[in-house]
């Protein structure tokens, strides 16, 4: 399971911070479609371990975290690729993780999406569709969103994307991946981006929500 591998310490019922958690209150995948159609998050992130495994990712570019993320998030890919596949032609994807901002990147030094989805080469899980990092360009700074609305954040994120190489996605299926989902604004952002330079279709996933 994902959260054995990342705490192997932990067995059974799992206790941290002193709260008790199930198997099945932890490793719960589903499509929050109030939120954004053809969106998927892998994990809740109001659980403690989930959250603690993400901050991991993203400020410390663990990579033990990242690989085994990214196995988890490989496999549940495929299975939603076969039922997409089937009803909508999904076929052959392009996986574009979500970028960040130039000053993001000098700052951080890593882009925490790419870092999740560069294990897919590392661990020969690319089969099944390219990887493409530096098609998505976040044109600008957008600042801490944490306090603001969804309809704030809608207009601070307004044309914040571009696409560099728009040939390359023209008439293709898109699987943008992102860390964590909270009103949707940002993918909803990037994905309009994306099917504005000629994306076929473009699905979300995301670590958790």
């Amino acid at each position: 399971m994902i959260l054995e591998s990342i705490f192997p310490d932990v067995r059974g019922t799992r206790k941290t911070d002193e709260i008790a958690l199930s198997e099945e209150s932890v490793l719960t995948s589903f499509s929050p479609e109030e939120v954004m159609p053809f969106t998927w998050s892998l994990l809740p992130y109001r659980n403690p371990l989930i959250q603690k495994s993400i901050w991991r990712l993203k400020y410390h570019s663990d990579q033990y975290t990242a690989r085994i993320l990214c196995a988890g998030l490989h496999s549940f890919i495929i299975e939603e690729m076969a039922d997409l596949n089937l009803f909508y032609n999904f076929s052959n994807p392009i996986i574009i993780p979500m970028p960040i901002s130039a000053g993001r990147r000098v700052e951080r030094g890593y882009n925490q999406c790419e870092l999740l989805v560069s294990f897919f080469h590392d661990n020969q899980l690319d089969c099944h569709f390219e990887i493409c990092a530096n098609i998505l360009k976040k044109t600008r700074e957008t600042g801490d969103q944490k306090r603001l609305s969804r309809k704030e954040r809608q207009q601070n994120l307004h044309d914040c994307f571009s696409v560099a190489e728009p040939e390359k996605i023209n008439g293709r299926n898109i699987i943008l991946i992102d860390d964590v989902l909270t009103t949707g604004a940002t993918l909803a952002e990037a994905k309009a981006g994306l099917e504005k330079a000629g994306a076929r279709m473009t699905v979300c996933v995301t670590l958790a929500h």
